[in-house]
């Protein structure tokens, strides 16, 4: 298996990842290793191996926060907190994208849209984006709700700008379709 300290991604970010206190393991691992994912597809130049690295990691993500739900894998923020969150999913979905990308993998295509899909319903109808379904995540969080989240969409639509509307969206609510 590969280990985090592995990675030229990791030795990077190294100071700000050991500064963090150990009781925050789970948070650390699970956005800490994504984000790693992400940089290395980003910058497969910094590593030799950054694709099947970057594969390592997204698939442990994927098998130690993953959650099936209505066909899209949503993830959980840690292991004491598990219930999957839509700013956490929307991370994973725009990463996926990016390995679908970079391999040519029309089921990671497939499964990026779909839990990016799933993540879109973290958004009620009062434009509020909740942390996840259920009541014990039925709650607003504002930098994942309004910063990452809406961040991720923009990546991956992006990655893959076919997944773009076509058509002008306007600024108020009553202009959706």
């Amino acid at each position: 298996m590969l280990r985090l300290e592995q990675t030229v991604a990791f030795r990077h970010h190294r100071p700000i990842t050991t500064c963090l206190h150990q009781n925050l393991l789970g948070i650390v691992v699970s956005v800490v290793r994504r984000q790693l994912g992400c940089d290395l597809l980003l910058n497969p130049e910094s590593d030799p191996d950054a694709l099947s690295k970057a594969q390592t990691l997204i698939s442990w993500v994927q098998s130690t926060f993953g959650i099936q739900h209505f066909g899209a894998t949503t993830i959980t923020e840690q292991l004491d907190y598990f219930y999957p969150m839509g700013s956490h999913t929307s991370r994973y979905g725009s990463v996926l994208a990016l390995l679908a990308k970079a391999t040519g993998d029309q089921n990671l295509k497939d499964q990026a849209l779909r839990s990016l899909n799933w993540a879109t319903y973290m958004l009620r109808r009062d434009e509020e984006v909740i942390v996840g379904p259920g009541p014990e995540s039925d709650h607003v969080w504002f930098t994942d709700g309004y910063g990452d989240y809406i961040r991720h969409f923009v990546s991956a639509m992006m990655t893959f700008p076919e997944w773009a509307r076509k058509d002008p969206i306007h600024g108020r609510s009553g202009d959706r379709r």
